[in-house]
């Protein structure tokens, strides 16, 4: 009964030469094998999958990182909130009530899905978007800028 390394078996694939010869030119660089390129290609490939969401309506959708996903939705809600406190004379007050909601929503998303605010915090920010709301002092929204990028940055460094 042989007590040393299993013996590889190999087997070969076909690709197009452009893939074969990207291959050789990285495997040359590194001073590996050309296999040890394509099994370190497919280790990131299936972290990166298995870290994504499928975003959109259609069958494919589109896969993005989850960090990514949710960077865009807090962006979006939080651009959705400023604009509409900067011209509030413009707007209804059921849309503004509209616009708080989903930034609130999409903070208690955050919150609750990636743990990534704490509740005091969560708290906070709601209290300085509704003093912003009313004030509009520059300096609140200081605060509040600095709050929403310190989150932004935790979701995008998020590796779930």
């Amino acid at each position: 009964m042989p007590t040393g390394p299993a013996q590889t078996k190999w087997a070969s694939i076909t690709v197009p030469v452009q893939v074969k010869e990207q291959v050789l030119k990285i495997a040359a660089e590194e001073g590996v094998a050309m296999h040890s390129i394509i099994e370190k290609a497919l280790s990131i490939y299936k972290a990166i999958r298995n870290r994504t969401v499928t975003v959109g309506r259609a069958p494919q959708g589109r896969l993005h990182t989850r960090s990514v996903w949710y960077v865009f939705k807090l962006m979006l809600s939080y651009a959705e909130f400023r604009v509409i406190v900067k011209n509030k004379d413009k707007f209804t007050s059921e849309e503004t009530e509209q616009a708080i909601n989903s930034f609130e929503y999409t903070l208690y998303t955050l919150r609750e899905r990636l743990k990534i605010i704490t509740p005091e915090e969560y708290q906070r920010i709601l209290a300085l978007a509704r003093e912003y709301m009313k004030t509009r002092s520059t300096k609140i929204l200081r605060d509040l800028n600095d709050m929403i990028r310190e989150i932004m940055f935790r979701v995008m460094a998020l590796t779930k």
